[in-house]
């Protein structure tokens, strides 16, 4: 009976160690790591010959740099532009057409497409949401996982 609840305290204690060596590891500087992770991940998706890994390029947005490019938002700068433009040509198109109004429809459409695309950059790329993501992490990672769980895991001292 004796060996078996030692064994098994080995494997807590164990568990334990390799859980506060990780902490140890990631606490310090929880940013970083989440950083240095996500580019090795993009190294390894690059060398299998894979598409550009725009998670790394937003976690740098949202987490370290709001001033950094977001890539969540540029499909969406695309579909404004896109729509300024096809708005223009339609209104080239109505000067010369003889019923400008059967072109409405396509107006509205184009409208509506690009308020759409304005409220989705404002939700994606406001600052204040990068700001609140940022302090969202820091708040999780930081006083949660590198704080509170730490003490529960390792033991609090008192």
């Amino acid at each position: 009976g004796g060996v078996i609840v030692w064994w098994m305290m080995c494997a807590i204690t164990s568990v334990q160690l390799a859980l506060a060596v990780g902490l140890a590891d990631a606490c310090p500087d929880p940013l970083a790591t989440v950083l240095r992770v996500l580019e090795w991940f993009a190294a390894q998706r690059k060398e299998a010959g894979g598409e550009e890994d725009r998670t790394l390029a937003a976690a740098y947005h949202f987490l370290a740099n709001c001033s950094a490019p977001n890539p969540l938002t540029a499909p969406l700068d695309g579909v404004a532009s896109s729509t300024a433009a096809l708005s223009a040509a339609l209104d080239a198109l109505g000067a010369n057409c003889s019923s400008p109004s059967l072109l409405q429809p396509a107006r509205r459409a184009l409208s509506r497409v690009g308020e759409s695309a304005r409220r989705g950059e404002e939700l994606l790329g406001g600052s204040a949401a990068c700001r609140l993501v940022a302090h969202e992490f820091d708040a999780g990672v930081g006083g949660g996982l590198c704080g509170d769980l730490t003490q529960g895991v390792v033991g609090r001292s008192e």
